[in-house]
């Protein structure tokens, strides 16, 4: 048994992916999802009941964060169903509020990727975000630019799950389909990774996420972080 575990634990070494970069979400990944508060603050402005609020929200989200539609256009025509007078400011108050919504950083990630960063791995953020959204973001956050690669749909007028967004990313990078992973909190973004030969994992949480990466990718362990075991089959 002496001789057998360690020859085990090479063995399994070897046969994990080469990950030589890790390529972080921003919206859900990097930071938290929207607060209550903030969602309410933003249907209050909109003067639309919440579910048709959010339904155009989402619906039209597509063309702002590919840079088709500026922030005043995509907010125009959703605040042009509702009945009444819009009060002035009321666009602006909306492109402020919904930056703030998503400026709510999971520190856990951030500090990961740092030791990410410290043990030799290249990252990257690729997103799918309006320009209203990265002035906010980078006001804020200084932090943002550790990365050196960083992937705007806005700027590439591309968004995931379309495979250009990844191509130029992984192209930035300087690496192979095959030694990227790639952390996303929507399933067909994952999805769309993985049909161009990434790594991808669809990501919870870091606690969810911790297990896998370090089992399944050979990846450091993420900070102070109480693992929830991989129940998953096999």
């Amino acid at each position: 048994m002496i001789v057998i575990k360690p020859f085990f634990r090479y063995i399994t070494r070897m046969m994990l992916p080469h990950i030589r970069a890790v390529i972080f979400d921003y919206g859900g990944v990097l930071s938290l999802p929207q607060a209550a508060e903030n969602r309410e603050r933003m249907v209050g402005l909109s003067g639309l009941p919440g579910g048709l609020f959010w339904e155009e929200y989402r619906r039209r989200r597509p063309a702002y964060d590919r840079g088709d539609v500026d922030g005043e256009t995509y907010w125009s025509q959703i605040l042009a169903l509702r009945e009444g007078k819009i009060e002035p400011g009321t666009v602006s108050a909306l492109v402020r509020e919904d930056g703030v919504s998503w400026s709510r950083i999971n520190a856990a990630v951030q500090a990961w990727s740092r030791i990410l960063r410290a043990s030799g791995y290249k990252t990257a953020i690729l997103s799918n975000i309006p320009a209203d959204m990265i002035e906010h973001i980078q006001r804020r956050h200084a932090w943002i630019e550790e990365f050196p690669v960083r992937t705007y749909s806005c700027r590439l007028k591309t968004i995931k799950p379309e495979p250009a967004i990844y191509r130029h990313c992984l192209k930035a990078l300087d690496v192979s389909p095959a030694e990227a992973l790639f952390l996303d909190d929507t399933p067909e973004n994952v999805s769309a990774a993985e049909a161009l030969g990434m790594q991808a994992l669809v990501f919870h949480s870091l606690e969810q996420a911790a297990p896998l990466l370090r089992q399944q990718y050979g990846l450091p362990s993420p900070p102070g972080v109480k693992e929830i075991p991989d129940t998953q089959p096999g």
